[in-house]
């Protein structure tokens, strides 16, 4: 289903294991407890998409937009977050153990605690400004063009 037409889509609790949705239109939609595992959804467009307690294990979101999107309590373990936009999302309770996101925008994300061991991150910039609230764990803080620091 790449560039399938399903914003504002009610999909909540769907089993959409390993999904092909590359470059979807999932503008509002609700996705609620939905299962997402690995699931395809480079560039796809979830802004402001409702994924509260989805389920997205292993997940391709690489230049996915999700900005704006409701991700609390949800399980990107493993997830392939690279350049995806997160800015202004609710990651509240989200567990992002192995997560990769490099490149990935989080400005404006609410303050979250989050499950993040082993997850890679990268500013965009080359350098990353540490925000107050971020609590890492045992994740990678890179700097290009190597990582840095490992907390």
């Amino acid at each position: 289903m790449s560039q399938a037409k399903l914003n504002s889509a009610q999909l909540g609790g769907a089993l959409l294991n390993g999904a092909y949705l590359k470059d979807a239109d999932l503008r509002g939609a609700d996705l609620t407890g939905t299962f997402l595992n690995e699931a395809n959804l480079t560039g796809a467009d979830l802004t402001g998409a409702q994924l509260s307690g989805a389920t997205l294990k292993v997940a391709n979101l690489a230049a996915a937009d999700a900005s704006s999107a409701v991700l609390v309590g949800a399980d990107l373990s493993g997830a392939d977050l690279t350049g995806t936009n997160l800015a202004g999302a609710q990651l509240n309770g989200a567990n992002l153990k192995g997560a990769r996101m490099l490149g990935a925008i989080l400005s404006g994300a609410n303050p979250f605690v989050a499950e993040m061991d082993g997850t890679t991150l990268l500013d965009p910039s080359g350098r990353w400004p540490t925000p107050s609230w971020l609590t890492v764990g045992k994740a990678s803080i890179c700097a290009a063009p190597t990582c840095a620091i490992s907390i």
